[in-house]
Formats: structure tokens, sequence, C-alpha cells
């Protein structure tokens, strides 16, 4: 008897203990890392961990998922996320910085705006708020201006004089000078960009 509570004791001495990976999502890392110790599990280092101290974040999932059966003493790697931040109406340089320093891959787009100065951020995808990990691809729409501007012919007044002639070579304006509307910008006193670029 005593030799079979032996060979039990020595196979499961051998045997992996089973865990559980709990759920930490939405946690920092600190408290990632307490829950994980209590599971007898240890965090993998990598490139999310590291790239936290980037700013405010928590974890966004875990691989291998909550849940799954591993061994005791595994580790898990936190895959971490930030809130993307509001960004809008800030010039495009400084947010090129923050968005970099939070490891995102920033795709700049240009589109006009009547409201917006040149090099003003527009939009941001993902919007303001949404939960980003490190490796997201962010679509930034940066303001290229007006698509507008002043006419040239009228110099945005949107009218101007129509000459009469006069009944001399003084080359004076005439009393029957007739204020119209400036043909090249039907009035406006406005034109768009590219025709005048």
């Amino acid at each position: 008897m005593s030799l079979i509570c032996a060979v039990l004791m020595s196979l499961t001495g051998c045997m992996d203990k089973i865990v559980l990976v709990p759920r930490v999502d939405g946690m920092s890392i600190a408290e990632a890392r307490k829950v994980l110790g209590e599971a007898s599990l240890t965090v993998e280092g990598g490139g999310d961990v590291a790239a936290a101290a980037a700013g405010d974040c928590f974890v966004s999932y875990t691989e291998p998922p909550v849940g799954d059966e591993i061994k005791e003493g595994s580790p898990v790697r936190l895959v971490m996320a930030v809130e993307m931040p509001n960004l809008i109406g800030s010039i495009e340089p400084e947010a090129m910085e923050t968005l970099g320093s939070l490891g995102f891959e920033v795709v700049v787009e240009r589109a006009y705006d009547e409201s917006a100065a040149h090099g003003t951020v527009l939009s941001l995808e993902p919007g303001v708020g949404m939960e980003c990990t490190f490796d997201t691809r962010v679509k930034m729409t940066v303001s290229k201006g007006s698509e507008l501007i002043t006419c040239s012919v009228c110099m945005g007044k949107g009218w101007g004089y129509e000459y009469s002639d006069c009944d001399d070579d003084s080359f004076k304006w005439c009393r029957d000078n007739v204020q119209v509307s400036c043909k090249n910008c039907n009035g406006t006193g406005k034109v768009p960009r590219d025709e005048n670029e």
C-alpha cells in the first residue's frame, strides 16, 4: 500500500498543474500582474508592456485569452491599450508627436475645410475615446484650409465698375459708370483655389 502511495505521489508531483487565465482586461499593468501572480502565472515581457509607460493605459486583452487552460507558471502576454486622445483642433506636428509617442502608425489625409485653419486636425479614425492598442493604424485628417480664395479680379468685393465711353479723352470716371457683379466670381468675391494656383 505504501508503495502505491509513493508511486502516486511521485506521478502527481511530476504532472504540471493546470490553471485558467484570469480576466484582467481594463486593468493597469500593476493590477494585472497581481491577479496573474495570484493565479500562479507570470507576465510576458514585450513591447506592449514597455510602451505602456507612454501614457495612461490598460489591458485590452491577453494571449492566451481569458479562460484558457495553461500550465502553472506560464507567461501571459498583456496587450495594452489607451483611449484615443482628443486632438481635434490641434496642429498637425503636435498631434503627430502625441500619436507617435503612443506607438501608433499614422496615415495623414488632407481635406478642405471652410472653418478650420490650414494644418489643424479635423478628425481621427479610430475616434476620440476609442480603445486602441499600441499597433493601431490611425487615419488623421488635416485641414488644407478654405477651398475658396479671394477673387483677383474684384479683390474680394464681388463687384466692379462697367466703364462707359466718355465724351472726352481725360480717362476720368464718368457719371454713367455702373457698378456690376464680378463675372469672374459671380459676385461672391471668392473663387475655387485650384483655378488660381
